[in-house]
């Protein structure tokens, strides 16, 4: 996980999947696999070669859990968008999160 994709539709999901297991009586800890950026990622004036924000949460999908949908595009398009700010926003009461680099 990199916090340049933080709050895409990937996390919309994972989180959806968390949030009803919690609902169901599961205690729930995040692990994130946080990862630096790779050069090999990067195109020789820096910028990424995969477009940042290709992977937003679709309408069709926001039907699903509007409120969650609201919150990650939020953290999506924001300036400081992070796995802290996903953290922050406590989507998931109560649950553990593990978040350190992973080499």
């Amino acid at each position: 996980m990199q916090d340049r994709y933080a709050g895409d539709v990937g996390d919309y999901g994972k989180i959806a999947l968390l949030r009803y297991l919690q609902a169901q009586g599961f205690s729930v800890g995040i692990n994130w696999y946080r990862v630096h950026e790779l050069d090999s990622e990067k195109n020789a004036d820096g910028s990424y070669k995969q477009e940042d924000g290709k992977y937003l949460i679709s309408d069709k999908l926001r039907d699903c859990d509007p409120v969650l949908a609201e919150c990650l595009t939020q953290i999506a398009l924001s300036k400081r968008r992070s796995i802290d700010l996903i953290q922050k926003a406590d989507l998931i009461p109560n649950a553990i999160y593990y978040n350190s680099n992973f080499p």
